[in-house]
């Protein structure tokens, strides 16, 4: 994996849920995908019926950058931080939070490559 993920924040407040993760190289997010799941409780494992799919548009992000995916609506943008950080924030337009009981979780997936049906087909 070329991204780090650091958490999410403010699970169950739609103003300010979120998840965050780092790149540990540099990436184009058109190759990164967030699959929003649970995982059970008991076991500690991760359900295969994922609940909803945040795939970026391309988008370059250098090593060292943070990514900060917002689940209300907004306009993406980024910002410089005092201490030079650098965050790009993008938003899933979502009206309701996802991550409100503690079981849900978020998987970032890395995606080298990619084929799909026409439409109609």
């Amino acid at each position: 994996m070329k991204t780090t993920w650091l958490g999410i924040y403010d699970r169950g407040n739609i103003a300010n849920e979120r998840v965050h993760f780092r790149a540990l190289a540099d990436i184009d997010l058109q190759f990164c995908a967030i699959v929003d799941t649970q995982y059970q409780t008991v076991q500690g494992l991760i359900e295969v019926n994922n609940k909803n799919c945040f795939w970026f548009s391309p988008y370059p992000v250098k090593a060292g950058q943070n990514v900060v995916v917002y689940t209300r609506a907004g306009v993406p943008n980024f910002e410089t931080r005092a201490d030079g950080s650098m965050f790009h924030f993008f938003f899933r337009g979502l009206g309701q939070p996802l991550y409100q009981p503690v079981h849900r979780c978020a998987v970032l997936l890395e995606i080298n490559s990619w084929i799909t049906t026409a439409w109609g087909s």
